[in-house]
């Protein structure tokens, strides 16, 4: 057997060893030598050289193979997607539909679907529809997508769908069906879609909303208005809500039917409403407002679709706060912050003033006098009726014709006058005495909601008490005290020393700012001995002056100062009792009422009215 070994005639031309090339046979093949068993001696060398190297270069072959596979899948994908891109051409789809829809009712609509391409037939086709959230498709109420298969379409071919839908919202609003078509082309295995909108207006709204709300209020006074809403369509209406959205300060006297609260609003839920139902709701409430501002009470109904609430209408109606024709104050003694006190007579003036630009006829003063501290046996109405049993006080034009006409601007005035009873209960503090009151006419303007009316209210502090005592005692009965000393009998040019008790007590109130003071007589002096509450106390030598002073005292509680006193009688004194303390006065403030009340004592003579040790005989001066 021969063995055959082939190499590239380049190989040999590019062999170092020029002495053992073969010869070549031009009448051979150019490309390759062979070469027989018995030419053994060159063929290993054959062998090894051709293992060795190839006449060309395998890493240029293998990159230009890398390139080229390359730039034939960048190729294959530029004519896929240019494929792609160009086949929204090859489908033309419309959807047809009325442009304005009823709410509620259920609406037909058409998608068609045209073949546009000359060669390729359409295969693998869907059409699918997604609802927004005031959309529903019969065929699947729970679902906002539907979508139907259709057969292959072929050139220049074409295919409807009909679809049903009903719509929810309210007038001028808009409602979107997205339609996407899916389909391939021809032979490709891409499959492209398409997608268009249908957009329908709602044409008018399915409820009807009415609100009857006065146009002006008076602040703090009760008004009513009535709020209705109906289906007006011609197709039930699901779960649904309505809402009442109440003004900042508006508080519901009465709602009926009864509606849950829900922050200032009021909400009622329903499980269907019928074609041609209606609901009235009464309302009354009042708005504390200041005279002058505008408030919105808004009322809206939705629907529930899909769990998501659908407004179906909504209305507002405003309400301006205006100040009452009528006007009404209340003062005390002529003070609008009168303190009042035990015992005192208390004079209640009210007044009235029309505000208005019109004559108001019949006006009517209520006043209630149930407060406690009222002795009602002592009431004096002027031009008004007292009724003890309902403890109120009336004036009307029957008592009083000034109230049969107030003319535009005019004002007038009624009073009545009660005493302060006397005494505080222990422990009972910062007391007050309230006065309610009020005025209202016949309404006559059409505009305003509530009865022209007007309240009036004084709440008057009750001044505490403060009271001031002064003792002198020889033999000073109390520990706290000092031991007696010198002639009693009073000696002429002899010292005797007092005991002088100065206290101070509050009731009801706190006071603060406690002042005492006194002056001692001729021949008197402290002697410089000092006890109690001594903080504050101060004796002028010079002046014979006696000034004690406290911070504060609390209501119910008191402060005691005792001073040692020298007393010298002189000749001309013989016979005759003397003065030990002359008349002491404090003034402190009452910290509740902050008005500033005073308390005096009388001086005390050398009989010492509160000492039973001394009368009228030892009292005396001696020689």
């Amino acid at each position: 057997m021969k063995r055959i070994y082939a190499c590239s005639i380049f190989s040999f031309q590019s062999m170092p060893n020029e002495q053992s090339k073969p010869q070549i046979d031009p009448t051979r093949a150019k490309t390759s030598w062979v070469h027989s068993a018995e030419q053994k001696q060159q063929t290993p060398v054959a062998q090894e050289h051709c293992a060795r190297k190839f006449p060309f270069d395998v890493k240029k072959i293998a990159l230009y193979a890398l390139v080229f596979f390359a730039i034939a899948g960048i190729g294959f994908l530029a004519v896929n997607v240019f494929l792609h891109m160009g086949q929204q051409d090859a489908v033309s789809i419309t959807a047809s539909g009325p442009q304005s829809v009823q709410p509620g009712a259920t609406t037909t609509f058409t998608v068609t679907i045209h073949n546009i391409d000359r060669s390729n037939a359409l295969s693998d086709i869907a059409i699918a529809t997604k609802a927004d959230a005031g959309t529903v498709f019969p065929e699947k109420p729970l679902f906002a997508t539907t979508q139907r298969l259709i057969d292959n379409l072929q050139p220049n071919q074409e295919h409807t769908e009909t679809f049903s839908a009903v719509f929810w919202g309210k007038q001028n609003d808009a409602r979107t069906i997205d339609v996407t078509v899916w389909y391939k082309l021809g032979t490709l295995s891409t499959r492209f879609q398409k997608t268009i909108s249908y957009t329908p207006h709602i044409a008018s709204d399915v409820v009807f909303l009415h609100m009857s709300v006065p146009e002006q209020v008076l602040p703090d006074q009760q008004f009513s208005f009535s709020a209705s809403y109906a289906n007006i369509g011609t197709a039930r209406i699901g779960q649904g809500t309505v809402r009442i959205e109440f003004p900042e300060g508006f508080a519901v006297s009465k709602i009926d039917p009864d509606m849950k609260q829900d922050g200032t609003a009021r909400t009622a839920a329903f499980a269907q409403l019928e074609p041609k139902a209606e609901t009235i709701i009464s309302v009354q409430g009042v708005i504390a407002s200041s005279a002058g501002q505008g408030k919105q009470i808004t009322m809206r109904v939705t629907t529930l679709v899909r769990n998501v609430s659908i407004e179906l209408g909504a209305i507002q109606k405003n309400v301006l706060v205006i100040s009452s024709p009528l006007t009404l104050s209340i003062s005390v003694n002529n003070k609008p912050d009168y303190a009042l006190s035990l015992g005192e007579i208390a004079q209640y003036t009210l007044t009235f003033q029309n505000n208005s630009s019109v004559s108001l006829k019949d006006v009517v003063i209520m006043s209630d006098v149930s407060n406690p501290w009222f002795l009602l046996d002592t009431m004096q109405a002027r031009n008004g009726s007292f009724s003890s049993k309902d403890k109120t006080v009336t004036w009307n034009g029957g008592t009083d014709p000034a109230l049969l006409v107030v003319n535009p601007g005019q004002s007038g005035a009624v009073s009545f006058s009660v005493k302060i009873r006397q005494g505080f209960t222990q422990g009972q503090i910062n007391n007050t005495v309230a006065v309610h009151a009020d005025i209202s006419a016949p309404n006559t303007s059409q505009n305003i909601g509530t009865a022209i009316a007007s309240q009036a209210n004084i709440v008057s502090k009750i001044q505490g008490m403060i009271g001031l005592t002064a003792t002198v005692w020889y033999r000073d009965p109390y520990s706290s005290g000092f031991a007696q000393s010198g002639p009693m009998p009073l000696r002429v040019n002899q010292t005797t020393a007092y005991s002088v008790h100065m206290r101070v007590s509050v009731q009801a109130n706190d006071f603060r700012d406690i002042s005492v003071q006194t002056v001692l007589p001729a021949g008197v002096s402290c002697s410089g001995n000092v006890k109690g509450d001594a903080q504050g106390f101060l004796c002028n030598p010079r002046t014979n002056e006696i000034v004690w002073t406290i911070p504060s005292i609390s209501a119910y509680t008191e402060k005691e100062l005792i001073v040692q006193v020298n007393v010298v009688p002189s000749v001309d004194q013989v016979g005759r009792t003397i003065p030990i303390l002359g008349q002491a006065t404090s003034n402190a403030t009452d910290a509740f009422t902050q008005t500033v009340v005073s308390q005096h004592t009388q001086g005390i003579m050398s009989d010492l009215p509160d000492d039973s040790s001394v009368d009228a005989i030892t009292g005396r001066v001696s020689l």
